[in-house]
């Protein structure tokens, strides 16, 4: 059983994750036991990487005065898994975890459960599965036997008594046509609920990609997706609800975190244009408050020209209140420089002393200052 029970003996509302990681498969390519037909899937160990990243943020970051962190159940292959004593998400292995996290999180209606799982997904129609690490057995007559069904599990959480749930899903939402076919479902349901159990509660869902989209993985580091996640929770999802971005005053609600992911992707994509569009969305409904940061955050200003071309002739400052926060001689790329939320002065010098300026207010999820309109530097001095 790998738990780490971080409040065990607390009576009021917390907040329970359960975490997956699944980047070894047996039966798919380059597996132990491959599958005669691994309908294109293969190691992902790029999965278990994220995993073990979320994990760590989770443990020393999260912070939720109403729901502190309760215990986190983690399966997460790999060396990531290893140094923790996680174990293999096997369906059997996920079945089990599961059952113990939906049980903490029934105790208190209250709680806040939070589901993460990254891996291989697969698409039905609509519907998402996701595939443990035994998928594909050889000799099962249902090859989807050993995969999650995201809907229908969601729904079936209606029986959890948490009435604050978030589901995050870092996996593909494709299927190669071979396995289409084979297909009737995309995986079981691992909770079921009943008449009684429906009611109105928050129960969003965050796919790191669309219908038909990919959700990509970077050998040895987390996926594009999960360092977007993080990014929002540190600061680019906060949202001013209490008037201000001061510890105390600021939150990250799971609609402003799905904003501030999608931010984050995009700004990764200009920084790294060789990584793949991939467009993060929700699922479910509803929306919480899930993490109160109690440490000063930080958002990118962007400075450059308009047009761009000049930022290799410009030299770039951000200033405030007079004070230069920092500067950068010409390149070809705007200048990136992370600010507390505030207003700021960019500034862009050309040769022939022309120059351009403007006053930005920056806050989350980021802002830009693109400075055209070039006018000659004003004398100083008699």
């Amino acid at each position: 059983m790998a738990t780490i029970d971080i409040l065990p003996k607390h009576a009021g509302p917390a907040t329970h994750v359960l975490i997956i990681g699944a980047g070894e498969y047996r039966h798919l390519a380059d597996g132990p036991q491959p599958n005669a037909e691994p309908w294109g899937l293969g190691q992902l160990p790029g999965a278990a990487v994220s995993a073990r990243h979320f994990l760590d943020w989770m443990r020393t970051r999260f912070h939720n005065p109403d729901a502190p962190l309760g215990s986190i159940e983690h399966l997460i292959t790999g060396a990531e898994g290893a140094g923790l004593g996680s174990e293999e998400p096997t369906m059997a292995g996920i079945r089990a975890a599961f059952n113990r996290w939906n049980g903490r999180a029934s105790a208190h209606a209250g709680n806040i459960a939070i589901f993460y799982f990254a891996g291989h997904g697969v698409l039905k129609g609509t519907d998402t599965g996701l595939l443990a690490t035994d998928f594909a057995q050889p000799g099962n007559a249902n090859v989807m036997l050993e995969a999650i069904h995201v809907e229908e599990t969601v729904q079936g959480m209606l029986s959890c008594r948490a009435d604050q749930q978030c589901f995050i899903i870092d996996a593909c939402r494709t299927s190669e046509e071979p396995l289409l076919k084979k297909m009737t479902r995309p995986g079981i349901s691992l909770a079921t609920a009943d008449d009684k159990d429906v009611r109105p509660i928050p129960q969003p869902v965050i796919f790191a990609s669309g219908l038909n989209q990919a959700s990509h993985q970077i050998a040895g580091a987390p996926s594009p997706f999960t360092h977007a996640l993080i990014e929002s929770l540190e600061a680019m999802g906060v949202d001013d609800v209490n008037g201000g971005y001061a510890p105390g005053e600021c939150v990250v609600d799971t609609a402003s975190l799905l904003r501030g992911i999608k931010a984050a992707l995009e700004l990764e994509r200009r920084r790294r244009p060789f990584l793949k569009e991939q467009d993060a969305r929700l699922g479910g409904g509803g929306s919480f408050v899930l993490h109160h940061p109690n440490h000063p955050i930080r958002v990118p200003f962007i400075v450059g020209c308009d047009p761009v071309g000049l930022n290799q002739q410009a030299t770039l400052r951000i200033r405030q209140n007079g004070a230069e926060l920092h500067q950068r001689g010409p390149d070809i790329a705007d200048l990136e420089f992370p600010v507390t939320p505030d207003s700021y002065e960019a500034i862009a010098e050309l040769p022939a002393s022309r120059m351009a300026r403007k006053k930005v207010l920056v806050t989350p999820p980021y802002r830009e200052g693109r400075l055209r309109d070039f006018a000659p530097v004003p004398p100083t001095g008699p």
